[in-house]
């Protein structure tokens, strides 16, 4: 069992509360992890004694965590106070529901929001913390953009910190948790009850949106950015568990990418249309054009090949039709979430 969660265990009795308990055992040392782990983040709003929100990022097989009084915002201006308190397991990233009177903790916990992190900086995250200096970048559904966690020296036991709004295209003075008590675990994903869906037929081809060149870039928190992956753009069109790939202009694709065809088993839906892009990686992980280049003018016999030794990528970005709806009349922050 890991050591960094005796805590955790001591201050529970799980037999009297629906918190997760621990893992009995720990992940054996030199046993890989699945690249999907690793770089979680939750932040769950706790309506205790005293209402908080608590911040965890996934580091080293836990949840490292705090409790942040006021809650994350995404002004700039503003300096939370964040306490560093025990380590929660990963489990407890997807709890939801009201721990008892006389528990430790007691109240309602929802999950406020969720999504992935990234490290920013030339310092290990090793590193980093040890100088009480943490940067990364949030990818959430209410949280976007870089962030910091800074130790505050000579306050209390150690144990207080500031959590920094950098910045960026997501910052926005004002802004307050508050306005937005939803929760991301329980959001509607009934496109039926979102606004702007439109009941239709799937349909048999649709025209992607194309980049419009401008002088300059547009500043402000109502735009979004995408990057340029430097591929062949491409519709994704799912059906009966079936794939059917389409170019910019209406031409199949599916002969040139066969390793594609397993796209259906990642998408929770009965039917859908994606927008993105097939993307080449070179050996550090950047897009390649010239990569991508041969597999664009595979015949059907060399795909299969190509395929094993130039695989491709397909990158998602938007999601245009899903389970009978039509969703380009949906806000496009709402059709990233349901994506």
């Amino acid at each position: 069992m890991s050591k960094s969660l005796d805590e955790y265990r001591r201050k529970r009795r799980f037999e009297r509360t629906p918190e997760p308990p621990p893992p009995r055992v720990a992940q054996p040392p030199g046993v890989a992890r699945s690249p999907s782990t690793g770089n979680r983040f939750y932040i769950q709003r706790h309506s205790a004694r005293r209402l908080h929100y608590d911040l965890r990022l996934e580091m080293d097989g836990t949840l490292r965590s705090w409790a942040v009084p006021k809650g994350p915002t995404l002004d700039p201006a503003e300096k939370r106070l964040a306490v560093h308190v025990e380590d929660h397991p990963l489990d407890y990233g997807e709890f939801e529901g009201t721990i008892p009177a006389g528990n430790y903790g007691a109240g309602t916990v929802t999950v406020w929001d969720k999504g992935t992190y990234e490290w920013l900086g030339e310092k290990t995250p090793a590193q980093q913390w040890e100088a009480g200096d943490l940067k990364f970048r949030l990818h959430g559904q209410k949280l976007m953009g870089e962030f910091a966690l800074v130790r505050m020296k000579g306050r209390g036991k150690g144990n207080e910190w500031l959590l920094i709004k950098k910045k960026d295209f997501a910052a926005k003075p004002g802004w307050d948790p508050e306005s937005d008590l939803s929760s991301v675990r329980s959001a509607a994903s009934d496109p039926a009850q979102i606004s702007g869906a439109v009941r239709a037929e799937m349909p048999s081809k649709l025209t992607p949106m194309l980049a419009a060149i401008g002088g300059a870039l547009p500043v402000g928190a109502e735009w979004v950015y995408e990057v340029k992956w430097d591929g062949v753009r491409a519709l994704c069109f799912m059906e009966g568990g079936k794939l059917r790939l389409v170019s910019r202009s209406g031409k199949p694709m599916d002969a040139q990418y066969p390793d594609l065809a397993t796209i259906v088993d990642s998408i929770a839906a009965e039917s859908a249309v994606l927008d993105g892009e097939i993307v080449a990686l070179d050996e550090r992980g950047g897009p390649s054009f010239a990569r991508l280049q041969p597999r664009m003018m595979a015949s059907t016999r060399s795909a299969a090949q190509l395929a094993r030794s130039q695989p491709v990528t397909f990158f998602a970005f938007d999601l245009l039709y899903l389970n009978g709806y039509d969703l380009r009349r949906v806000a496009l922050t709402e059709r990233k979430r349901l994506l």
